[in-house]
């Protein structure tokens, strides 16, 4: 049987060829039946197994249906031989026969019948009748477009849009026939967009389609019959235009149409339970983006009258969701077995095999991996073989299982040491990415599997020309055209991969500078986009900048991007910073990438001299990632361990090995990657009475996401202030759900006096976000005291909270000035930026899920990336109290230092010691005192970090 989609497709286009009284057509509307909803993984999974228990009753009906379908072929067949050469009507004979005996083909895969439609429909084509040209063509269309769906003919497809437009060209538009061709048309543009496009470059036959079906469904009548159907495929168009390039709008888009596609259909119509499951997977699609456990609730559909083999499938994929979400080997070993089953209950021919396969050896791998069963491990190959074997080359899908045999394969090689293994999976992962139909994650995974082959061939030289391949690919991720939400999901899919990159760099013998090139180019890459400033583009050549703002996709940008670059002076537009470039950048101070990867762990050191690599033995990915995930991050022994494996090689390597004998402390710039972006590397040490092996009392620290971030900040000179300038100051003390902060008032209060001998002008406005947004650019200072809170899905919608808090955020969107709603953006003058943002606040700058670490997005770099030229905030949970004498502090020191760009960095630190002195001096028993649940904590909900120094998590990020 055909897998789900195929059938739906074969089955809404033979009722369109079978004439309304034909008893056959309605055979086949009665064979798609119904759907029952359910709303649990467990009933679900009852439903399914009830569905596979009517297997008699369906196999009886469709064995009904093809006796049908033989009879309808033999009476065609006989009036097409019979009738007279003259015979008016000799071309509506031969396309009705055509017609059956693609439906045949569909169900028994005899390319004899296959080939036979297509010939008999060319010759009706080629008569010169008064039988309508318009269906013939579009009849040899639909015939050409099995060919193209089942056996990937990319002639046939070509050909088969060819002859639809053709159709569409000869039929009148008051032609109730004129619809359903242009679905078809649609269709036909969307499954070669597919099978032969550069997936996510060039969308140009998706997005034709997409705007032909909504076309249609806005000329349709409410009340047309036909209305419905091309809701669906507009939806499901939407859909694969989701899948493609991750726009959560068109997600939502795809569903509402569908909704409304079933909303305007009687319970028993015979396409209803096809739209419920087009639902369904609209639901998983979304549950898979969020985690929504509604979601997954609502995706779990039983549909009794699907083919046994999908009903089979169903209930296998059913079980497989849940042993994820569980961990129950019952679970596993239960959709192993149903899967199998599904496999052979599948007819031979049917694509839906190669699914099902694919299905399977993953299955079979995730057993492996659970028991340790290497009999698991030696089927999976062999089925996931199979599957590729089945898949045409230019299929966009062959991707996937290349990869996954791949895997498997360097699974078996670390079990066997069979070289042979390994070799045939550097083959098959070399074939995935350098598929250029592939989806662009699937290539990049596949780079992926060939840096980690390089871990046991040693062959690092190849890896580093896959990573720089899967490198560049990246920015194909994140088309312009997307929503900024939409880039940090598909982006974090590929987190670890520039670490990845440059450790295969280091490994392969090249220079620290083409290590760090790598993760530049592969790190904060939508903050870079943001921070992306095209106001001298703007001034000079203002044709190009409207372009660059407008285009939509990856092809499109490349192109303009040559064009740009060869304009004087913007050779290097958008690019990474260059050798000069990137040393220039340490003139203030020595800047640290410290890349954390599972093959192999450096510091790099760049200097105004100099950029080398510093290898550093002790520090393990595995380890780093165990213990951020542990937490309590500020303990002393996280901080002395961060001490041995990482701050004392690197301070020892650029000569900082003791104490500064006077006020000229040095200023070290970090850039941590992968696990490590949680850490305080300020303020690791041995921190006792007359320590100096700590960073606190040898350097001032700053952070920054990336050197370009730095080399950006410093574009503009420091602020000057004006008699007008002005210090916005924001006081939560009393925020809507949450604990009274005692002491956020007194804070601001402090900071008044100080602001004042700064020659700022302290306002504080209304309390809400309109408020806020509207002073910010005109501000020099930003301070904010109060609760924050940070988004565990998508850390653009983490926020600062405000008394409006609960039904308009101040988020890091907004903060940003790149929010979805205009409105709700900001302004801010580049030629008078806003000099610190100091958000006195849980967790600013703290990164939750480590998939986001690489794009470093939180409340602090958003600040940065908007204007402001420094940034102060958390990386956890502050105390109340502590936080006043923190902010007192640092603005003391700024006020001596004159404002400048060292001031800030200089009165944190100053801050920092002084705390860190005054916890070292308190009694033991009392360095805990402050604890969750005391009133203090300017935390939303509960923390797991302890807080033995609440000094440490305070953190500067800026130039």
């Amino acid at each position: 049987m055909a897998n789900l989609e195929k059938d739906i497709q074969a089955i809404q286009g033979d009722v369109e060829v079978v004439p309304k009284n034909d008893r056959y057509r309605d055979g086949l509307e009665t064979r798609l039946g119904d759907i029952r909803a359910i709303t649990h993984l467990d009933e679900a999974i009852r439903a399914a197994r009830k569905a596979i228990a009517t297997q008699e009753d369906y196999l009886d009906r469709d064995k009904s249906v093809m006796v049908d379908l033989e009879a309808a072929i033999r009476f065609a067949r006989e009036a097409v031989d019979t009738a007279p050469g003259d015979f008016p009507n000799q071309a509506a004979l031969m396309n009705h026969l055509g017609g059956l005996l693609g439906k045949r083909f569909l169900r028994t895969r005899a390319m004899a019948d296959l080939e036979e439609a297509i010939r008999l429909v060319q010759e009706a084509v080629n008569m010169i009748t008064p039988f309508n040209p318009a269906y013939s063509l579009y009849n040899l269309a639909f015939q050409l477009s099995r060919g193209f769906s089942e056996i990937r003919s990319i002639a046939d497809g070509d050909k088969a849009i060819q002859f639809v437009r053709e159709a569409i060209d000869a039929t009148p538009e008051t032609d109730s026939q004129r619809a359903r061709m242009l679905e078809n048309l649609a269709l036909l543009l969307r499954n070669r967009y597919y099978h032969t496009g550069l997936y996510a470059r060039d969308r140009t036959d998706l997005d034709e389609a997409n705007r032909i079906e909504r076309e249609a469904s806005k000329e349709s009548p409410v009340k047309h019959p036909d209305r419905a159907y091309w809701l669906n495929h507009l939806g499901n168009l939407f859909r694969h235009r989701y899948l493609s390039t991750a726009a959560e709008n068109d997600l939502e888009e795809a569903i509402r149409i569908i909704r409304e596609a079933i909303d305007t259909t009687v319970k028993d119509h015979p396409k209803r339970p096809f739209w419920l499951n087009d639902l369904g997977t609209l639901f998983k699609d979304r549950y898979l983006r969020t985690g929504a456990i509604d979601d997954l609730e609502k995706a779990i559909r039983p549909n009794s009258k699907l083919d046994w083999a999908s009903r089979l499938n169903h209930l296998g994929s059913l079980l497989s969701i849940k042993f994820l979400r569980t961990g129950a080997i019952v679970d596993l070993e239960e959709a192993i077995r149903i899967t199998r089953e599904a496999i052979n209950a599948t007819v031979k021919g049917d694509p839906g095999r190669v699914s099902r396969l694919s299905i399977l050896g993953s299955q079979l791998g995730d057993r492996f991996l659970k028991t340790g069963a290497i009999v698991d491990l030696e089927e999976a190959i062999r089925v996931t073989r199979e599957a590729v074997d089945l898949t045409p080359e230019n299929d966009m899908t062959r991707v996937s299982c290349l990869n996954n045999l791949g895997s498997q394969l360097t699974d078996r090689f670390s079990r066997t040491a069979a070289i042979i293994d390994l070799e045939s999976a550097i083959v098959y992962f070399k074939s995935a990415l350098h598929q250029l139909n592939a989806p662009v994650i699937g290539r990049i995974n596949a780079a992926k599997g060939i840096i980690r082959c390089g871990m046991f061939t040693s062959d690092w030289e190849q890896a580093y020309e896959a990573s720089t391949t899967a490198i560049r690919l990246i920015p194909e991720l994140r088309p312009r055209s997307l929503q900024n939400s939409d880039k940090v999901f598909m982006v974090s899919r590929v987190f670890g991969l520039a670490s990845d990159a440059a450790a295969a760099a280091i490994n392969a013998g090249k220079s620290p500078l083409a290590a760090l090139q790598l993760l530049e180019q592969g790190r904060g890459v939508i903050l870079d986009e943001m921070r992306a400033d095209i106001s001298d583009l703007l001034k000079r050549h203002p044709r190009l900048a409207e372009q660059f703002l407008l285009v939509q996709n990856q092809l499109e940008t490349d192109k303009l991007m040559v064009k740009i670059r060869k304009r004087p002076g913007f050779e290097d537009f958008l690019l990474e910073p260059s050798k000069e470039k990137i040393r220039a950048a340490a003139k203030a101070g020595p800047i640290v990438v410290i890349n954390v990867s599972k093959y192999r762990c450096d510091a790099i050191l760049v200097t105004q001299y100099d950029i080398q690599s510093v290898a550093l033995p002790y520090l393990n990915y595995k380890d780093a990632k165990e213990r951020a995930q542990r937490g309590h991050l500020g303990d002393s022994e996280i901080l002395e361990w961060l001490w041995d494996v990482v701050a004392n090689p690197i301070l020892d390597a650029l000569g900082f090995t003791q104490c500064p004998l006077d006020e000229r402390w040095p200023h070290v710039w970090w850039i941590p990657t992968g696990p490590l972006s949680k850490f305080p590397l300020h303020a690791a040490g041995i921190h006792h009475d007359n320590s100096t092996e700590t960073v606190l009392d040898r350097v001032m620290s700053s952070y920054s996401s990336s050197i370009k971030a730095i080399i950006h900040g410093r574009r503009y000179p420091v602020p000057k202030l004006s008699v007008r300038s002005k210090a916005l100051l924001v006081a939560m003390n009393h925020t809507p759900g949450h604990t009274k902060l005692s002491f956020a008032a007194q804070e601001i209060e402090e900071l008044n006096a100080v602001c004042k001998s700064l020659r700022l002008d302290p306002i504080q406005p209304k309390r809400n976000k309109e408020a806020i947004i509207s002073h910010i650019p005109k501000c020099k200072i930003f301070h904010f005291a109060g609760h924050g809170q940070t988004d565990y899905i998508d850390p653009l919608q983490s926020y600062l909270l405000l008394e409006d808090w609960e039904n308009d955020p101040l988020t890091a969107a907004t903060l940003l000035g790149k929010a979805s709603n205009p409105q709700g953006s900001m302004n801010i003058d580049h030629g008078n930026l806003p000099f610190l943002a100091y958000l006195s606040a849980c967790g600013t700058g703290q990164i939750r899920d480590q998939t986001f670490s690489d794009e470093s997005i939180h409340l602090i770099n958003a600040c940065q990336i908007s204007g402001f030229r420094h940034a102060i905030g958390t990386l956890w949970e502050v105390n109340d109290q502590v936080c006043v004498d923190m902010a007192r502090i640092t603005y003391e020191g700024m006020r001596d230092g004159g404002m400048t760009d060292e001031s800030v960095c200089r009165g944190l630190h100053n801050a920092s010691r002084e705390l860190r002195d005054r916890w070292l001096n308190t009694p033991a028993g009392d360095k805990h005192g402050h604890r969750r649940g005391d009133g203090l904590s300017r935390d939303i909900a509960s923390c797991d970090d302890e807080e033995p120094g609440l000094w440490v998590p305070y953190v500067h990020f800026g130039v």
